[in-house]
């Protein structure tokens, strides 16, 4: 194995398979090269080591008697999205290699091992693959709920806004109605006070020529004195309604 690349990173791989010597193998393989490995002879012990242990590769062999490999697969998948799986299978073919990668493994193994240089690769490829998979999930997600934040902030200022601009129209309608209130009884005003302009107007006109007929009259002066005091007693009875 000299001249093989080492794993760089520390993690825990699981080893589930139910040949002894085939956890031997990958136990003192990958713990040569940096990693730490916990081992199980059986789905159901896989199961308990996965739910109480962080994990950051499983390594599982498909054919496992109980709960099978597909499903111990299935099961970290579900508990634990960041650990990479690698399938391992006696019966290696393209059609096989296929179905393992679309159940979602990072790769498979074809037992027994011809290189075991080549395990170790796959398993740090896995991992590595694995982790960066993961961390541009985890950003795609905090990508989408800011997304949502800002949309949800968008939506508020939206509807704050809409708020203020229909208590800004309602505002706007009450003083143009108010205004127009104010028009009209100004003009009913000013048509008031021009019509009592008019009769004040001819009123002081009908007591000029009032007085002129008196003074053209001939009677005693006396007389026509007392005919112009009760003309402008009429006409000052006259006026008092138009300036009330």
């Amino acid at each position: 194995m000299a001249g093989a690349t080492e794993i760089e990173v520390e993690a825990t791989v699981l080893v589930v398979d139910d040949e002894p010597v085939v956890i031997q193998v990958v136990t003192e393989l990958l713990g040569s090269r940096g990693l730490r490995v916990i081992s199980a002879d059986s789905g159901e012990g896989a199961l308990e080591l996965i739910a109480k242990t962080p994990i950051a590769c499983l390594l599982v062999d498909k054919n496992l008697p109980g709960i099978d490999g597909l499903e111990v697969m299935a099961r970290i998948r579900q508990q634990q999205p960041h650990c990479a799986c690698i399938l391992m299978t006696a019966f290696s073919s393209t059609e096989s290699a296929v179905k393992a990668l679309r159940l979602g493994a990072n790769d498979y193994l074809e037992k027994p091992f011809e290189d075991l240089d080549l395990v170790a690769e796959k398993v740090d490829h896995a991992i590595k693959n694995q982790r960066v998979r993961f961390d541009r999930d985890a950003l795609a997600e905090r990508v989408r709920e800011y997304a949502a934040e800002v949309a949800q902030k968008n939506a508020e200022v939206g509807k704050h806004r809409t708020e203020s601009d229909l208590l800004e129209m309602v505002m706007d309608a009450r003083i143009r109605e108010a205004t127009d209130d104010l028009r009209r009884k100004a003009k009913i005003l000013r048509a008031s006070l021009d019509e009592a302009t008019q009769k004040v107007a001819a009123a002081a006109a009908t007591a000029k020529a009032a007085r002129d007929e008196i003074g053209a009259l001939d009677l005693p002066a006396p007389v026509k004195d007392r005919l112009r005091a009760r003309l402008d007693s009429i006409a000052s009875a006259e006026a008092k309604p138009a300036r009330t």
